[in-house]
């Protein structure tokens, strides 16, 4: 595989990720973010692969208890990987967090 093919390919993949992230329906303001619907579709099992080796993406038990940490990582621009995340994606996981801290 060439330099021009391999880049071509990374970055096919990362306008992959990105079309991903947007195709997610997202919660509309003042309507309840649930786990299922709405935060578990964001992560890929790409990112949830990365990801295994800390706690589990896929799961709520485990994003709850890492939840400050996910948040942060995602504003900073970090996590996922391959593709940064539109505010209104770290907005909406920053509202899940905020409604565990009441549970």
């Amino acid at each position: 595989m060439t330099e021009q093919s391999t880049i071509s390919a990374d970055t096919s993949a990362h306008h992959m990720a990105v079309d991903a992230i947007r195709s997610t329906a997202l919660p509309a303001a003042g309507e309840p973010v649930t786990f299922g619907t709405h935060i578990k579709p964001l992560f890929r099992a790409r990112d949830r692969q990365s990801m295994r080796f800390a706690f589990d993406l896929w799961s709520y038990a485990d994003v709850k208890s890492h939840a400050e940490a996910i948040v942060g990582q995602l504003s900073a621009g970090s996590m996922p990987c391959d593709a940064l995340w539109p505010a209104e994606r770290v907005d909406i996981v920053q509202r899940s967090i905020d409604s565990y801290m009441s549970e």
